[in-house]
């Protein structure tokens, strides 16, 4: 019979100090503090397999030099008494591990792993007094076998999150890792420097130019569904091979064509021939901060230019548009909001491009047939997930990983804007596109591409 227990890790860090929040700190903050109480809808889990010959005692002691070596894991937000967000790096404190023993009877361990899962993930984190990760400990026949890490949005972005799994997966293998190049409270201290403003100027610069030039929105209103927001995934090998082809054939990274293939779609559907889009900026391009632990990621705007007939046009225009955008994504999200307020706020910046991938790179990809992408299409799967009713967006793509030879493209989309119906139609079309061009085949006229 599985026997849930708490266990706590007492964690002694190197020093306790208090500064203003990072720009990406209150970036996210916004959206945290929006979704009150229920702080969880911003957490995120990792898994971490344990290596064989490390005990329980060894899971705790690889968690404890986790937590000590990134301030960010334990930093606590208040705000000042101007109202202005404050990080409070702490030194010291208990850290909560849960711990879920299986023996070989039991009927189902995956299940209890996910029931593990799902209990961390669900933990609202009071970012007052909490810690933004909450461990747990899979343990299998007395021997520990996975560590799920729950980590809040608060504590670092995805990128900052894959970090974090590395990083302990090297630990549990007792490897010793160099200190960390920066911390957050040094980020800020940048950030507010001569440098660092200089940088936010030329991306609130950016800012003003993009929203002279977005239109309002492409989605016309209907009536909502309940829930308000869909949720849906395609997950596809075929998207794999012609994102991999397309992108080889065009010398461009395949992140790239998938936001030109998106913004297209997007177009078609909606009679425009320029698409605002959101995207997401990593803002990892200086070294220091490639193995950085905080909130870094910005949103940024890009019209998209899907006027020309020719997808390959589409791609080279997308690549110079998206360029431009990414190298402007540090800005301080208050003067950018003062900025639209100034500018009437008329502009859509509701529809965002998150590709989270690795491997964005051109190269050289193996020959991807048309009778090989239709037969991998043959295998995609469509799911819905549960929705949700409230939000402040129309439409969200996210492209991740689903295995070595497979993408997940998933959309959050506001049924007052885009029917539930509609969000599998855009997904399956993404895919259409993709393969259509890649197999070197007339498109349909929906996609308006060739």
């Amino acid at each position: 019979m599985a026997r849930l227990t708490r266990h706590t890790v007492r964690i002694h860090g190197e020093r306790s100090t208090q500064a203003p929040a990072t720009l990406g700190q209150r970036s996210i903050w916004v959206d945290i503090d929006r979704m009150m109480p229920d702080t969880s809808f911003y957490n995120s889990t990792i898994f971490t397999e344990v290596p064989e010959g490390v005990d329980l005692a060894g899971v705790f002691a690889a968690l404890d030099a986790l937590v000590r070596r990134h301030e960010a894991l334990r930093t606590l937000f208040h705000r000042d008494l101007a109202g202005e967000l404050v990080q409070q790096v702490t030194s010291e404190g208990d850290l909560p591990v849960e711990v879920c023993e299986a023996g070989a009877d039991d009927p189902d361990p995956r299940a209890l792993i996910d029931d593990l899962e799902g209990l961390v993930r669900r933990y609202r984190f009071d970012h007052t007094r909490d810690w933004p990760i909450r461990p747990a400990v899979g343990v299998l026949d007395g021997v520990p076998r996975v560590v799920i890490t729950c980590l809040s949005h608060a504590a670092t972005d995805y990128l900052g999150g894959q970090v974090i799994g590395a990083e302990l997966a090297r630990l549990l293998a007792g490897e010793e890792l160099p200190p960390p190049s920066i911390q957050p409270v040094e980020l800020a201290a940048f950030e507010r420097s001569e440098p660092g403003r200089r940088i936010q100027q030329r991306s609130l610069a950016y800012w003003r130019e993009q929203l002279a030039l977005t239109p309002p929105a492409i989605f016309p209103a209907r009536m909502p569904e309940t829930p308000r927001y869909a949720v849906a995934a395609l997950s596809s090998s075929a998207v794999k091979l012609a994102l991999d082809a397309l992108a080889t054939r065009y010398a461009m990274s395949s992140s790239v064509v998938l936001l030109a293939a998106t913004a297209t779609v997007l177009g078609r559907r909606t009679g425009n021939g320029r698409v605002p889009m959101v995207l997401i900026a990593g803002n990892r391009h200086r070294p220091e901060l490639r193995g950085y632990v905080g909130n870094l990621v910005q949103d940024v705007p890009a019209t998209i230019d899907v006027s020309a007939e020719d997808f390959g046009a589409v791609v080279r225009g997308c690549w110079g548009t998206a360029m431009k955008a990414y190298r402007s994504g540090i800005s301080d999200r208050q003067e950018v909001t003062v900025l639209r307020g100034a500018l009437g706020g008329v502009a859509d910046l509701s529809c965002y491009f998150n590709d989270l991938r690795q491997g964005g790179a051109a190269g050289q990809a193996e020959p991807a047939t048309a009778g090989r992408l239709h037969a991998a299409q043959a295998t995609s799967r469509l799911t819905f997930g549960a929705g949700y009713e409230m939000d402040e967006l129309t439409f969200f793509l996210k492209a991740i990983e689903d295995g070595p030879d497979r993408v997940e493209l998933s959309v959050r989309a506001d049924t007052s804007r885009i029917a539930r119906a509609e969000v599998a139609e855009i997904l399956r079309g993404i895919e259409e596109l993709l393969v259509t061009v890649a197999a070197d085949e007339r498109v349909l006229a929906a996609t308006g591409a060739r």
